[in-house]
């Protein structure tokens, strides 16, 4: 068997070892070197750390809400129906102000046209007097135009439409007539007991 050559041995040196570069967190732009000196070799920590410039804080900038799919549908339904809603009078914005204007001079109604209403709807009841012998079984007069009276008392149409005017004119009264202002049940408690029929006088009637 051949035998195995023997390696030469080189008087030269090894090579050194190779340095091993530090990886920093932050690239070296972006640091700040300091200069030690006498006096920063026998300072603290804490005064070194007030000595060095402290660097300007960056807000964090917060990203904008992005809107999902759904919001976006919904904001486009509302714009639509905002549009539907502004469009709906056919008439200009002059023409509009003209109606408001008419319609408040004609809710500036008195007295004088309500009981004109009165007169054509509510017809005149002429009572005789009872005899004295039928005063212990006379029955007290019932009052036209009481609301609840029954199926008997029907009005026609136009006796209707009248009623529904008369109401309106009334309404409009009521809401200006200063006792309305200071105690607005108490008045309209009042105008109940005018206007609407009694149990009492149901059954009396009956």
């Amino acid at each position: 068997m051949p035998k195995e050559r023997r390696k030469r041995i080189s008087q030269a040196h090894q090579s050194s070892a190779k340095i091993v570069t530090r990886i920093f967190a932050l690239p070296e732009e972006e640091t700040e070197r300091l200069i030690q000196n006498k006096e920063s070799q026998e300072a603290s920590a804490n005064e070194l750390l007030r000595a060095t410039p402290s660097q300007p804080v960056v807000n964090p900038v917060i990203p904008a809400p992005v809107q999902t799919k759904k919001e976006k549908k919904q904001l486009k339904h509302e714009l639509f129906l905002q549009r539907l809603t502004a469009g709906t009078s056919p008439y200009s914005k002059s023409h509009n102000r003209r109606l408001k204007r008419k319609a408040k001079s004609n809710l500036s109604t008195d007295l004088a046209s309500v009981e004109k209403a009165l007169q054509t709807v509510v017809p005149e009841v002429s009572v005789s007097e009872p005899k004295l012998d039928d005063q212990a079984s006379a029955k007290p007069a019932k009052a036209v135009g009481l609301i609840g009276e029954g199926k008997g008392a029907t009005l026609s149409k136009k006796q209707r439409q009248k009623a529904l005017e008369l109401e309106r004119l009334r309404q409009t009264v009521i809401v200006q007539n200063p006792d309305f202002k200071g105690n607005p049940f108490a008045a309209i408690r009042t105008h109940a007991q005018n206007s609407l029929l009694s149990h009492d006088n149901v059954q009396n009637t009956s």
